[in-house]
């Protein structure tokens, strides 16, 4: 039976197994001494009390692997990846840190311990953590969404975006996943040259309208404009109002990750 071990999974509370698309994680026996060896920021308590420290990787789970395991849905770009990997790349988004299997070939380790600034997992309150990723899971199998979103790339792009790290990158990254999502959507009908030639604000808002995200009212659009301009030009935010708006983006941007995975299709966000 093949289980690897699995770093920096954070279990939902007082839950001592998953099953996650038949994948089946389960709490190593250690758990509550490996859940305090990983970064908190913040003195919280639920099941288990955290106190803020800097943290570092530590193996939270074991995951028994399905036979015959089944092929990833991400287009990854690389040999050797399996759908176990699909499954962690979107526990490290809905959990807000980097989700890795133990590597046996001595492979140069470059993850970040780190917790992430920004996650999804908020979009599962609703719906309950397990049944939330499985549902997850099951739309992006749809070949309508593999050809859609053209075997996932904007998901590598927001995990790195909702890292921790200056705002500066946290706001380019999250363009370019809408700068992404535009080219997709579009380039059936239009010629490259025409997608580069379309102005920043004219693609916002054509992702606005596409995910139902009502902005009206608001000048955050004119303003994330403005500001990106301004970064790419000058390397810096032009003044306190736009660092406001720009990580009112970055949570718009968090909703969008959702719509596109099937969540929460009548939900917008309260601040627009």
């Amino acid at each position: 039976m093949n289980t690897p071990s699995v770093y920096n999974f954070e279990f939902p509370s007082y839950r001592d197994n998953l099953s996650l698309n038949g994948y089946l994680f389960k709490r190593v026996q250690n758990y509550e001494q490996a859940l305090g060896q990983l970064q908190h920021i913040d003195k919280y308590s639920d099941e288990f009390e955290r106190t803020p420290n800097y943290g570092g990787h530590a193996i939270t789970a074991e995951v028994t692997i399905p036979t015959p395991e089944q092929r990833s849905i991400l287009k990854w770009g690389k040999q050797e990846v399996t759908h176990l990997d699909d499954v962690l790349l979107l526990l490290s988004l809905f959990t807000g840190r980097h989700v890795w299997q133990e590597k046996r070939d001595n492979v140069r380790i470059v993850a970040d311990h780190r917790k992430y600034q920004h996650d999804l997992q908020g979009l599962l309150i609703d719906i309950g953590f397990e049944t939330g990723i499985n549902r997850v899971i099951q739309h992006m199998s749809d070949q309508k969404w593999i050809e859609k979103y053209r075997g996932g790339h904007y998901l590598f792009l927001a995990d790195h975006a909702f890292r921790r790290q200056i705002l500066e990158t946290q706001f380019s990254l999250c363009f370019t996943i809408w700068e992404h999502l535009f080219s997709i959507h579009n380039d059936s009908r239009l010629e490259r040259t025409a997608i580069h030639s379309i102005g920043g604000k004219k693609k916002v808002a054509f992702i606005l309208k596409e995910y139902g995200i009502d902005v009206k009212g608001s000048p955050l659009l004119d303003k994330i404009i403005e500001t990106r301009n301004r970064l790419i030009h000058f390397g810096m935010f032009p003044d306190d109002e736009s660092v406001k708006y720009s990580k009112e983006f970055i949570k718009i941007t968090e909703c969008l990750i959702g719509r596109t995975l099937g969540l929460f299709d009548g939900y917008s966000p309260s601040f627009v």
